[in-house]
């Protein structure tokens, strides 16, 4: 699990994990109001902390996992963030959210899953006993999160997401065939998702239901050998006479981790650097590879035998408007070897981590978070004050 609970949003697109330094970008590709709020909307979801185990493939955060970039699906995971596996023993670990942020569950003795870390009991995960839910592929659902609202999202046996109904029995349906996703909803409305690879580059075509087109171009990323990710580089829209392009960029780097339980893996991880805009503009961030986060290791004591991953973390966000940086704002942390995660022997010790934001005009923010990675204080002042 790499993403704490409290995610701070910074623009219309993006937002930054206060405690883990992790930038998160959402990228709309469409929004459909519908029934009594059961509105169909599809996006997909970046985050920097996801790194990708090159020396046997796939990512360890979603096993068997080649995407950089995560379709904006609610989805169950096993420890490792991979496809749940059929019991016994039953695998189900984590929730991802639609927003890309991450929980673990816990088994409630009244007979549901409840959110680890979470500030409210607002959503439970069940085994759906009946099997009343069914995929537009006929696939039948295994598991479903129920929100205070009475929404419900369903789920199949490896823990994808097939669909919603909400306390109305409106309903928004996905189904999967070969290189196509389909998605439905109670308004009639069909959204069709077609994939074509040829060679180093993905296309995905989404079709909304008035038949209007947006295209992703995915580029290959070869990690070593044939081991290859997929990075989104363009988005393409037309509107009237005119395309749209938004394009992204990124920067890679590369570390290792030693395990006293396997050998040396090693990783890679893909920092979103820039996006430009249709209108030029483009939004930038800056990491510091040198002071990366950390997750706790086996042995903290050891540098060559600990179980620990390193990610760059935020130090700076700002847009660039005709050559000139606007909201410029910088980011520092109080411990420079730590994700928001506490090793086991700290958890009955008082323990402390934060991160300051210093905004464009001064103002700077300190936020201070406790052993469970919750928030416990905020303060604000101008650095004019700091002399």
């Amino acid at each position: 699990k790499l993403k704490g609970p409290f995610v701070a949003a910074t623009g219309i697109n993006d937002s930054v994990n206060y405690t883990t330094g992790a930038v998160m970008y959402e990228e709309n590709i469409l929004s459909l109001s519908g029934i009594n709020g059961l509105d169909l909307n599809l996006s997909l979801h970046y985050d920097s902390s996801k790194r990708f185990r090159y020396d046997d493939g796939g990512s360890e955060v979603f096993k068997n996992d080649n995407d950089v970039w995560d379709w904006g699906f609610t989805r169950l995971t096993n420890d490792l963030g991979g496809d749940v596996e059929a019991g016994p023993p039953n695998t189900l670990h984590s929730i991802r959210l639609a927003d890309g942020t991450v929980y673990d569950l816990a088994w409630n003795s009244r007979g549901y899953y409840i959110l680890e870390q979470a500030a409210y009991d607002n959503i439970r995960v069940y085994k759906d006993e009946d099997n009343s839910f069914k995929s537009l592929s006929n696939v039948t659902a295994s598991y479903y999160a129920e929100y205070t609202d009475g929404t419900r999202e369903y789920f199949d046996g490896t823990g994808n997401y097939i669909g919603t109904k909400d306390r109305f029995d409106n309903l928004i349906v996905l189904g999967k065939a070969d290189n196509k996703i389909t998605i439905t909803d109670s308004v009639g409305r069909t959204v069709v998702i077609n994939t074509v690879e040829n060679g180093d580059t993905k296309t995905v075509t989404v079709t909304a239901p008035d038949n209007s087109n947006t295209v992703l171009t995915f580029t290959k990323y070869l990690l070593s050998g044939s081991k290859y990710i997929w990075n989104l580089t363009k988005k393409t829209q037309t509107v009237g006479d005119a395309t749209l392009n938004t394009v992204y960029s990124y920067k890679t780097d590369s570390y290792e981790i030693y395990s006293k339980r396997s050998p040396h893996k090693k990783y890679r991880e893909i920092l979103l650097t820039g996006v430009t805009y249709p209108t030029t503009m483009s939004l930038n961030y800056v990491y510091d590879a040198k002071k990366k986060g950390r997750t706790p290791g086996w042995n903290e004591a050891s540098t060559t035998s600990r179980s620990k991953y390193e990610y760059s973390r935020i130090t700076r966000r700002y847009y660039s408007v005709n050559g000139n940086k606007k909201n410029d704002t910088a980011y520092t942390y109080t411990d420079t070897n730590y994700t928001g995660y506490v090793p086991e022997n700290y958890r009955e010790k008082e323990f402390t981590f934060g991160m300051t934001v210093e905004a464009e005009n001064g103002l700077k923010t300190e936020y201070v978070f406790d052993e469970h990675a919750l928030n416990t204080s905020v303060k604000s002042w101008y650095s004019r004050l700091d002399s």
